[in-house]
């Protein structure tokens, strides 16, 4: 799975997906500022519980799959 977006898309919902499922996200285009969505995802802050690996997107945990790029 490979997936191509810009900024300016709502891309919450397509990352989501990709994290889940493991794909890989390329945002073209991102310009000096990034989107403070995109926060936890560059500081790699996943977390487990119940033995399963999430990281909050937004307000939302999201299952995180160790194959996402």
């Amino acid at each position: 799975m490979f997936y191509v977006v810009k900024p300016s898309e709502n891309i919450s919902r397509t990352l989501e997906h990709v994290i889940r499922m493991g794909g890989t996200l390329l945002i073209e285009n991102i310009g000096e500022t990034i989107d403070p969505l995109l926060d936890p995802i560059l500081q790699k802050a996943t977390y487990i519980s119940g033995g399963i690996k999430f990281i909050n997107i937004g307000n939302q945990p999201v299952e995180y799959s160790n194959d996402f790029r």
